[in-house]
């Protein structure tokens, strides 16, 4: 009996022992793997890799990030990310601190809203004010303020329907006017043509329009905006030199934002007067399109951006036919 106990202590002591050795060699952040194809740890969040494994997968060097830097997840980055900074110019104040594993949340200040996210904003607008017709919804630090219908009260129902019908009038008239013309001087599709149609082999002509904006007065937003990583691509993108970008990180160690800032503005003065179709081209190049419409809002707030139309030369003539069909009736 005595011997059946101690055998069994035996095999209990071994099995603890094979445990510990496995967790030991287990990597509880995950692994990646290096050039030469040896395994190696992740740093775990709110730390950095100083140097990479050698000789087994857990003997990287890895240190705690410092003061007003973060790591939110586990990496193998060579920094910290600095940490946001709320900025009040901006009308922000702050939600949560950052701290080493997250970073700082923001939210606008009260008469403010967000104008970008949710769960950190970076960029506020002032609350609308309603009139005599009173507030439907009230301003919220994501939403702004909803005014009631004028119509709701008896108010501004008969000058509407004026304003419509002369609207719609001038736009007849002019309608006419222009159809007339063109026909009388057979322009558009009113030319008698002189080649036939190619529908199935013709080239598309592209329309694309860009508009110019004025990002001088909103660079400080814009750049709150951007952020670091993309406004780094962007300058990549547009063929700015390596050492030029890495000139702006070093005058502002530790601070993401002023870092965006001077490179955005050294930027936009690089690019001279085509800098907003540039930045805004890039974006969607990058597939940023929230953030380049964002831009737009900024900048220039509901103007129509961008568009592409092809048009073959069979499309065209359908078109400037139904046109006419449609103003005759």
């Amino acid at each position: 009996m005595i011997k059946e106990i101690g055998l069994l202590l035996v095999f209990y002591l071994s099995c603890v022992v094979c445990l510990t050795r496995y967790k030991r060699q287990t990597c509880q952040d995950g692994d990646y793997l290096l050039d030469g194809g040896q395994k190696c740890c992740y740093c775990a969040a709110g730390q950095y890799l100083v140097s990479p494994c050698i000789s087994s997968p857990e003997d990287r060097n890895c240190q705690p990030c410092e003061e007003n830097t973060y790591n939110s997840g586990a990496n193998k980055l060579s920094t910290c990310e600095p940490c946001t900074s709320c900025d009040p110019k901006l009308n922000l104040e702050v939600v949560r601190k950052c701290t080493f594993t997250k970073n700082t949340v923001c939210q606008c200040q009260k008469g403010f809203f967000c104008l970008n996210g949710k769960e950190s904003c970076s960029s506020c607008r002032p609350c609308a004010t309603c009139g005599d017709e009173g507030i439907n919804v009230d301003c919220t630090i994501t939403n702004d303020t909803k005014c009631n219908d004028v119509n709701e009260n008896g108010g501004g129902s008969i000058p509407a329907v004026v304003i419509t019908i002369v609207i719609f009038g001038t736009i007849l008239v002019v309608s006419i006017l222009v159809y007339y013309y063109l026909r009388k001087n057979k322009k558009c599709c009113f030319e008698p043509s002189t080649t036939p149609d190619n529908p199935e082999g013709s080239d598309g002509t592209e329309l694309q329009h860009l508009i110019d904006l004025n990002l001088q007065p909103h660079l400080r937003e814009i750049a709150e905006l951007l952020g670091w990583p993309d406004m780094r691509q962007v300058a990549e993108r547009s063929g700015m030199a390596d050492a030029k970008i890495e000139a702006h990180q070093l005058n502002y160690p530790n601070d993401a934002q002023e870092q965006c800032f001077s490179l955005l503005k050294a930027w936009v003065e690089r690019a001279g007067m085509k800098n907003s179709s540039e930045l805004i081209t890039i974006l969607y190049k990058m597939e940023k399109r929230t953030k380049a419409e964002q831009i737009i809002k900024i900048s220039k707030p509901g103007r129509f951006i961008t568009f592409q139309v092809f048009l073959t030369q069979r499309t065209l003539k359908r078109l400037c036919f139904a046109l006419a069909i449609s103003i005759c009736l």
